[in-house]
């Protein structure tokens, strides 16, 4: 059977390769941890982490709203390293969710972003993008209020997403930003 990737569908599930190293566990990965002040949503179970020493990136996963992994995507150290983002082969790319709770949560465009959102006091969901598919809606069911915090040139599909989410959750915001959360 196949997996429903939102936007594509893959014949295999995604399976964490064996060679993976669990969290931050280069300089590099430690630097990463830093800069974008990953470590204590990390150490509050918010999201998995891996090192993957064959493409040397910090990879990040994406988790199913049964808590299954069922894909990821590995951040570059450097600058120079394109792409900066790459997605693995069989990914299911699914929002990702940093949750302290269902009342109130801030919709980003990247998973780093959400993690500045977490660290501030907020439930906060990544789109990975800026864009939603209906598969994604029970990702937000549950929501009191949705803030879509877009950067400023996807005001349009920051308007695109707000009808979609219209549908499951009763009060939900456009917060246009004039500089990037992270």
């Amino acid at each position: 059977s196949s997996i429903l990737t939102g936007l594509r569908a893959s014949s295999k599930p995604f399976v964490i390769p064996d060679y993976f190293v669990d969290g931050f566990a280069t300089v590099d990965g430690l630097k990463m941890a830093e800069k974008y002040n990953l470590l204590h949503a990390y150490n509050e179970g918010m999201f998995q982490t891996s090192y993957d020493p064959k493409l040397n990136r910090q990879v990040f996963y994406y988790v199913d709203i049964s808590n299954n992994v069922v894909g990821a995507f590995g951040r570059a150290f450097h600058r120079f390293t394109r792409p900066k983002a790459y997605i693995y082969a069989s990914s299911t790319k699914v929002p990702i969710i940093l949750n302290r709770g269902p009342s109130k949560g801030v919709i980003v465009e990247d998973f780093f972003s959400a993690v500045a959102c977490f660290s501030y006091g907020s439930s906060a969901i990544s789109l990975s993008g800026t864009s939603i598919v209906p598969d994604y809606l029970n990702y937000f069911r549950g929501y009191d209020k949705l803030i879509i915090a877009l950067d400023k040139d996807a005001t349009i599909k920051a308007l695109k997403v707000k009808k979609l989410l219209d549908f499951v959750c009763k009060d939900v915001v456009i917060l246009p930003l004039q500089k990037d959360i992270k």
